[in-house]
Parts: C-alpha cells; structure tokens; sequence
C-alpha cells in the first residue's frame, strides 16, 4: 500500500475524521484516486504548536475522551501509520471554493493551506477513514512511499 507523509497534528486530525481533505502544492497521481493510502504521521514536531490552539485543541480532545485517539508517552504519536483511507479526489483549490469551505466547515479550513499566495494548492478529499489503534510505527519518507502489505494487514487483524 502506499503512504502519505503528514506532519501532527494533521495525521491524527485525518485518523479521527475532524480533517477529511489534505492540502498539498501538488496534484495526486491519478492512479490513486480512489485507491486506499495509508496516513503516516512524520518525525516532525513543527507543526505541535498547533494542538495548543483552537479548533485543535477541541476536536483532538474530543477524539480522546471518546477514546478514537491513542497518545504515546503522553503526545500525538510520530514515525507511526495512524489510519488508512481511501483517497476520493483531487481537485484544484480555488478562492470561491476557499471562500465557501471557510463559511460551511470552518474547523475543516482551519485544518488545512487554502492561500495561493506560493502558487497553485491542491484539495486531496478523504474518504472511509479507518483509524488505527495503537498506530503502527514505521519510518517514513517524504511525500508519498510504499508500507508492506502486510505490516498494516496484521495491525487490521488486530482491531477486529
């Protein structure tokens, strides 16, 4: 299967279902379109700072009181697998589509790069999110790279 780099708090948003659309300066392959991608949440820790605001803060603890998000040692798990989905569509961020997405899911806007001010931004829409829990650590790459089959094969078996 293949795998979407994505910083935290922004990988665990898309595993509890509060973020449905990634935001990328790149169109999506066409052969993923409708293809499951596993969500990998990056070593990274810039993008933290974030969870002490709102709308991230509500909707991440939202998700853990209701027991649909696992910490590590107490954070946002990183270097992991967080969720598969299956990737519904790319389209071509527009401001009339930004304008309309900030006024009908504002939460969903604050979670993502709608500014075209560094050139043209894509909308990656996510749908059937299946978290995983406890996420599966793997080391990841950048952008988009393959995890055995397997791997998150047997991390599924387990949930059921």
């Amino acid at each position: 299967m293949r795998a979407l780099a994505l910083h935290q708090p922004f990988a665990s948003l898309i595993a509890i279902g509060a973020k449905r659309v990634e935001t990328r300066h790149w169109p999506a392959p066409a052969a993923l379109i409708g293809e499951r991608l596993a969500i990998h949440a990056t070593l990274s820790r810039e993008d933290l700072y974030l969870v002490a605001g709102q709308p991230f803060l509500r909707a991440l603890q939202h998700a853990y009181r209701e027991d649909r998000l696992v910490l590590v040692d107490g954070e946002l798990p990183l270097g992991a697998i967080v969720a598969t989905a299956v990737l519904d569509r790319c389209s071509a961020i527009t401001e009339p589509g930004t304008a309309t997405l900030r006024e009908r899911a504002p939460d969903e806007y604050a979670f993502g790069n709608y500014s075209l001010r560094r050139g043209p931004r894509y909308a990656w829409v996510m749908r059937d999110i299946e978290a995983l829990m406890p996420p599966v650590r793997f080391k990841g790459r950048q952008r988009i790279f393959f995890v055995p089959d397997e791997l998150l094969t047997a991390a599924q078996g387990a949930l059921l």
